[in-house]
């Protein structure tokens, strides 16, 4: 009897779980197919030095083109955004109308962001509660990503001085070049591949692995590595000794939970 109640529910467990899945594919299709729109698309000849963006819960992705652009693009009515030039600085921002909790995932999981940038910039600046920030082929003297929760990608980019905070969401960087490097993460994983060697670079994170590609074997660098748990692997021969040279560059990560890799 035990035996009969035992198969009986795990075969209901079994189908628990597969209707489950089925229900949130088919939610996730619907909310696919939601109407989208442009709801701004603006030009700009002004001579920008700066990006200032808080996108509240929108994605945003920064992209190489031919003029200063901004493209808005919802799948939630209550989604306005406002972009304007003041003095040398392309502000944008987002409003969201409604002040009622929304309890459903996918609403604002396609309203999105999309800024073109034809040069260097002095200073970027990004900001969003929830949603991704995409980066390809940006320069920037400044640069400065904030996350609540969402990934950041920075692909085939030069962003100088490097300040990431995120709290839920991976971190990664792919041939990426920046002069110093911060970067803080609750929850998150951070992999910086094809990373600049020999300078200053500060990662720290309570739970999530952490992997470093050098571009190149550092000559001048020193590792200070701190752990709660685990031991830090280190596939670099000039580096077994945690310092390479004079030292110059300080390289320092803290990890609660979680792998660290230099590579």
């Amino acid at each position: 009897m035990k035996k009969l109640l035992w198969i009986l529910f795990s075969l209901g467990l079994i189908l628990f779980i597969v209707f489950g899945a089925l229900t949130f594919v088919e939610v996730q299709k619907i909310s696919e197919n939601t109407h989208k729109k442009t709801v701004l698309n603006k030009t700009y000849q002004d001579k920008i030095k700066h990006i200032n963006v808080n996108a509240v819960d929108a994605a945003v992705t920064i992209k190489k083109g031919k003029d200063f652009n901004v493209k808005a693009i919802k799948s939630n009515a209550d989604f306005k955004v406002k972009s304007e030039v003041r003095k040398d600085t392309l502000n944008i921002g987002v409003k969201m109308q409604d002040p009622i909790i929304n309890l459903n995932v996918f609403n604002n999981k396609y309203n999105k962001i999309v800024i073109t940038v034809p040069q260097e910039m002095d200073s970027t600046f990004v900001m969003t509660d929830t949603g991704e920030i995409n980066v390809k082929d940006l320069k920037s003297k400044k640069t400065t990503f904030h996350v609540d929760t969402g990934s950041i990608d920075l692909t085939d980019s030069k962003l100088g001085k490097l300040e990431i905070n995120a709290d839920t969401g991976n971190i990664l960087t792919s041939h990426t070049q920046f002069t110093n490097g911060n970067i803080e993460a609750d929850t998150s994983s951070v992999k910086l591949n094809d990373a600049p060697a020999d300078i200053p670079l500060n990662i720290k994170t309570d739970t999530g692995s952490i992997k470093i590609k050098y571009n190149h074997s550092p000559k001048n660098t020193l590792l200070d590595i701190q752990q709660d748990t685990g031991k830090a692997q280190i596939n670099i021969n000039a580096l077994k000794n945690k310092r390479v040279g004079s030292g110059d560059n300080l390289v320092k990560i803290e990890s609660d939970v979680g792998s660290v890799q230099i590579d």
